[in-house]
């Protein structure tokens, strides 16, 4: 073995993680015939000026690394669940395999490659971060498998030229870091040297008209200005996918307002809206279509063995990119496998057969689950600092177990894999999907429904829009009041209520899914604004106006189904089915709530916060003969009719 581990430049031994990770680079599953003796190693360190947080965002985020440091674009295919990488480098057609990479956010990254054509067999790259007195060091770790005696040559040289590189980009994207917390939204621009985004020939100016006509509709200008200037300015791999709530936690603006913004936009053109079928594991896009119809109810993800449809928990995502009119934005990768395409997962390991491995990867206070991609077992892990260093252990995490562990940010963590097989395993955020755009979260836009009536599902495809809060409204005593006004009058005040129950369901940031004669059925994402808004209806309706009409409203919350009816998207389930029966248990100026809307997060609170009184109530029939228990508040005394 031509072994130049820590030589070559190495500034500053021992570095703290080093042997852990020689270990794990040892360990990793080499290609039939090849040892770790076969490579030449070599390693580098580089000191910086910055916090460990600020050098990871720039080695997690691989390709913009790769690109600044000059190396070529590569092309990537599934076949046979592996991943198959391919660039032309020195002139040279290389193709390789892109094994899983392995990692702990913030401290190391291993990055494997076996390679089929090209000048070495394989090539494994390791990043070790570590924090000093005066910084934060970054270890480069490289192991080349050369072919015979020039590639062994050739292998030197090319370690020695990847250092200089990485001596002379480091300093200035570490400069343009810019780390946020939580670490799902850590992103960095590129410096002007290393990238130029280009615009079509009149881009610029539809930028500017686009500008002029979204603020004429009323839309908050700062929120406008904001979208339109990083449709212009950034990076072109952080326009050709904007995932809105991270987006707007970038950008400092409002989610709802900037997800108004891009709806108008991509109706002018400005910007495009893709449906993303999305590997519930790797988190990775399988199906990106610009109308819902086209998403396919079955999909496959080869790489995690995951088999999956629209009905699966955030199978589906909704995503934005600059239209290619404006902003050309044909995705050049520079890699696969990198950590900041996965954000939300800490740890990624893989595993060989019985092997255990101990951690300490200092894990923000909040959920995770622990997993083993391609198994069913999946365990809870709570973060806390509430407990004591002595009440927290090292925990044991194994692939086959579901049992929940809660740790402390500085707890050890041995992972086991008791099984004949290699496995992939993950620490990933619970929270990631608040920094994605489910459909659920569109489908309660006003603006979406009136801007896009086109965009349905298909009519076999059902559509997972995980919990919804289903309000229904009714007129009370509606066959007496068409007696008394007649259909003429009667269809002019229904018209008017509809129009403000339209306006107070957008208000609450709610949608109205359809009108059932002249009931309304609503959906919100958010059971607290579902409540706020039935308050709001009774009030318009109330005993102070002089409106004829009087509503009883009933709500529940649970998972709904969209499917296609007539064309539109209208929501189906037990949700809906449940939401309608509780309208029996409603008078007039009354809101039933089931049981499991006021038991939903922040509903409690705001009750008790409104000083609002409540009396149990329970519908009973042969379909539900256990009863559905729900809480009743009689917003206004009732005044017979």
């Amino acid at each position: 073995m031509a072994n130049e581990l820590g030589g070559n430049g190495a500034a500053r031994k021992p570095f703290s993680q080093v042997a852990d990770v020689a270990a794990a680079l040892a360990r990793c599953p080499l290609p039939a015939g090849q040892q770790l003796q076969d490579y030449v190693i070599a390693a580098h360190s580089f000191a910086l000026d910055t916090s460990p947080s600020a050098l990871w965002c720039v080695i997690a985020d691989t390709s913009r690394l790769n690109q600044a440091l000059g190396m070529p674009a590569m092309t990537f295919r599934e076949e046979d669940g592996k991943k198959i990488g391919s660039c032309k480098h020195f002139g040279v057609p290389h193709q390789w395999e892109e094994a899983p990479w392995s990692w702990v956010e913030g401290q190391w990254m291993i990055c494997p490659r076996y390679y089929r054509q090209g000048l070495p067999k394989s090539v494994i790259a390791t990043h070790i971060v570590d924090e000093t007195p005066h910084g934060t060091t970054l270890t480069l770790l490289l192991a080349i498998a050369p072919k015979n005696a020039l590639g062994v040559m050739l292998a030197k040289i090319a370690m020695r030229d990847t250092f200089r590189k990485y001596a002379r980009v480091l300093p200035t994207l570490v400069a343009s870091a810019t780390p946020a917390v939580p670490q799902l939204e850590r992103r960095f621009a590129t410096p002007a040297k290393f990238a130029q985004p280009r615009l079509a020939g009149n881009g610029a100016a539809r930028l500017a008209a686009a500008t002029e006509q979204l603020e004429a509709l009323h839309l908050q200008a700062g929120v406008v200005t904001a979208l339109m200037n990083h449709v212009k300015t950034a990076a072109d791999d952080h326009v050709a996918r904007l995932a809105l709530p991270a987006l707007a936690k970038d950008l400092a603006v409002d989610e709802r307002e900037l997800l108004r913004v891009a709806l108008h936009s991509t109706r002018m053109g400005i910007l495009e809206m893709t449906w993303d079928a999305i590997c519930p594991h790797c988190r990775g896009p399988k199906q990106r279509v610009t109308e819902l119809a086209k998403l396919q109810t079955d999909q496959v993800c080869e790489p995690c063995a995951k088999q999956f449809d629209l009905l699966t928990p955030q199978s589906v995502e909704v995503s934005f990119a600059p239209h290619p009119s404006i902003r050309p934005t044909a995705q050049r990768m520079y890699c696969s496998a990198e950590a900041n395409a996965k954000q939300h997962i800490k740890v990624h390991l893989v595993l060989q057969p019985g092997e255990q491995r101990q951690l300490r990867p200092q894990l923000a206070e909040g959920e995770y689950v622990f997993r083993a991609v391609g198994h069913p077992a999946q365990a809870r892990i709570s973060v806390t600092r509430a407990l004591a260093p002595a009440a927290a252990p090292a925990q044991t995490l194994t692939v086959t177990s579901s049992d929940p562990h809660t740790v402390t940010p500085d707890s050890d963590l041995i992972i086991v894999n008791p099984t004949a097989n290699a496995i992939r395993v993950v620490i990933e955020s619970a929270a990631w999907r608040k920094h994605a755009l489910p459909p659920d979260r569109l489908l309660t836009v006003p603006e979406f429904r009136d801007l896009f009536s086109d965009q349905y599902l298909g009519s076999d495809v059902k559509l997972g829009v995980g919990e919804q809060t289903i309000l229904f409204t009714d007129v009370v005593g509606s066959t007496q009041f068409y007696r008394r006004h007649g259909d003429p009058d009667a269809f002019v005040q229904i018209n008017k209520h509809f129009e403000t129950a339209f306006a107070i369901v957008a208000e609450y940031r709610g949608a109205v899914i359809k009108t059932i004669g002249d009931a309304v059925m609503a959906a919100f994402s958010d059971p607290v604004d579902a409540i706020a808004a039935g308050a709001a209806l009774h009030q318009a309706f109330g005993p102070t106006t002089n409106s004829p009409l009087r509503l009883r409203i009933s709500l529940h919350t649970g998972p709904c189904i969209a499917v296609r009816l007539n064309a539109n998207i209208d929501y189906f389930g037990g949700t809906v089915n449940i939401a309608a029966k509780l309208q029996s248990l409603a008078e007039q100026w009354q809101i039933v709530m089931s049981e499991t809307s006021f038991s939903a997060p922040g509903v409690a609170d705001h009750i008790l916060r409104h000083g609002i009184q409540l009396e149990d109530v329970t519908y009973t029939s042969s379909v539900f003969p256990d009863g559905i228990r729900a809480k009743r508040w009689q917003v206004y005394p009732i005044i017979p009719l």
